[in-house]
């Protein structure tokens, strides 16, 4: 059955609906910011040499038969588009209903890991700076007992507390900062609902509910433009949730109690030079919340990074990806094989799919 002109016209025209009063609120927004001074240039701040900073990504892979699941995961972090260190995890685990969360696990040990790998670097993590956390700490709520074994397994080898204070550590010295490619993110949007309370219309209060941080900011900037920084409340959030019998849950909450109580971590969004379709956001420690100096710096090197308009993130951020990418790939088949030759059993080696 294809779709008819019918379906497709009514799904246009509620795109249209959702974000056509978007478009009303951008003038009424863009002065609001130009009046309070939130609209900063950063093309003229002191830009960090690129070369003494490293970004950082996972990936992983897995291969699922009808009895098992084999899991291959990288942090890779390199410099200038040269791999410096990589990860390595891998698992195999029965078929179950906790292979996401030990997928997501694995994934985000190596990254910390390949994160905290030297201390001489400004490191770049690809998504938020809590995202490996949460996945760390729900990998902890796991039933399935071997599943369990092998979250335990990799936390012990990789020494994961240490890495997640060295992390931390890092973190709040400002040297470790994050690029997320999608947010859902609306600290922004309650700002201007809250400055803007008697300046609106109900129908742009329902729309400004609505949207997200990202999409609306993009609407407002200029290239070479940052928005002013707010403070990263969400991070106050952070949390590490699962029975609370479990030891190694009460050491990683107490570990993210020291996020949830600082202060000086920063959003912010900024639009490249060459890239005005879309903003880049940035999660990172601000020394000076008067001019905020670290802040615009970053924007400086990230924009020098943004080639646009296809490439819709920093150079190093794409490369690293592809790198991480490939690295999977690559381990994955080579455990792929091995189970092949070393296992009778098609069950566990021959994937469910054809």
């Amino acid at each position: 059955m294809t779709l008819t002109d019918e379906e497709l016209g009514h799904l246009m025209e509620t795109a249209q609906r959702l974000v056509e009063p978007v478009s009303g609120l951008s003038e009424i927004l863009r002065t609001h910011l130009d009046d309070t001074g939130a609209v900063l240039d950063y093309t003229t701040s002191r830009r960090p040499d690129a070369l003494s900073a490293a970004c950082v990504d996972g990936a992983v892979a897995d291969h699922q038969t009808d009895s098992l699941v084999w899991l291959s995961a990288v942090g890779v972090a390199q410099t200038d588009g040269r791999p410096e260190h990589a990860v390595a995890g891998t698992a195999v685990a029965p078929v179950s209903g906790d292979t996401d969360r030990l997928r997501a696990a694995l994934m985000a040990t190596c990254e910390l890991s390949a994160a905290t790998a030297w201390d001489d670097r400004m490191v770049f993590m690809d998504g938020g700076l809590a995202t490996p956390l949460i996945s760390v700490a729900q990998g902890l709520t796991v039933t399935d007992p071997d599943v369990a074994d092998s979250v335990e397994r990799h936390y012990r080898d990789a020494h994961l507390l240490d890495v997640v204070h060295t992390y931390l550590d890092r973190l709040l010295d400002g040297r470790i900062a994050a690029l997320p490619k999608q947010d859902t993110a609306t600290g922004y949007i309650g700002q201007f609902a809250t400055a803007l309370r008697g300046s609106l219309s109900d129908q742009q209060r329902r729309a400004l509910q609505r949207m997200r941080d990202r999409p609306l900011v993009g609407t407002l900037m200029w290239p070479g433009e940052m928005l002013r920084p707010r403070p990263a409340a969400e991070l106050a959030r952070t949390e590490a949730k699962a029975p609370e019998d479990n030891p190694a849950t009460a050491a990683l909450d107490d570990a993210y109690g020291r996020l949830r109580a600082a202060t000086g971590v920063h959003v912010a969004y900024f639009k490249p030079t060459r890239l005005p379709t879309r903003v880049i956001k940035i999660e990172y420690l601000e020394s000076d919340t008067t001019s905020f100096s670290d802040g615009l710096a970053l924007a400086a090197l990230l924009d020098a990074q943004t080639l646009g308009p296809r490439m819709k993130e920093p150079l190093m951020q794409h490369q690293v990806d592809q790198a991480a990418k490939r690295l999977v790939t690559a381990n994955l088949s080579t455990i792929t094989g091995t189970a092949a030759r070393a296992l009778e059993d098609q069950a566990a080696t021959d994937h469910y799919r054809t």
